[in-house]
């Protein structure tokens, strides 16, 4: 599964959750993880995580600079 992929599947679990569903999931490492209002602020970081992971492949330089 792509970085991508992950953090869609992690948006619309977080979705899920602000909709007002009580359980959602998502898959990560061979793991179905389930995620809760309790815990919506874990799935929140690792989105986060995420997106800053993302955005720091968005910002490696491309070639010499002189």
């Amino acid at each position: 599964m792509t970085l991508q992929e992950r953090i869609a599947e992690a948006e619309q679990a977080l979705h899920q959750l602000q909709i007002g569903k009580a359980v959602a999931k998502i898959s990560r490492g061979g793991k179905t993880l389930e995620f809760t209002q309790a815990n919506v602020s874990q799935l929140q970081a690792y989105l986060n995580q995420m997106k800053a992971e993302q955005a720091g492949q968005r910002r490696r330089p491309m070639g010499v600079y002189l």
